[in-house]
């Protein structure tokens, strides 16, 4: 969550050496939140990138793996 709603994100799965973005939250999605079961393959890594849509992003962010 974002103090000012203008955070967003996405995630990456790294699949033979490249980052994939997973459905639902990829450049251009504005995810702001994401729930899913992650895929299996690849190496098993993952990466977020969290960034404003205006001005500076003042955020929390948290994960959950279960």
């Amino acid at each position: 969550s974002a103090e000012e709603d203008n955070a967003v994100f996405q995630l990456y799965g790294e699949v033979e050496g490249s980052w994939t973005p997973l459905i639902g939250a990829d450049e251009g999605d504005d995810t702001t939140e994401w729930q899913d079961i992650l895929p299996d393959g690849g190496t098993g890594q993952f990466k977020i990138i969290v960034g404003p849509t205006r001005g500076n992003a003042t955020y929390y962010l948290q994960t959950e793996f279960q």
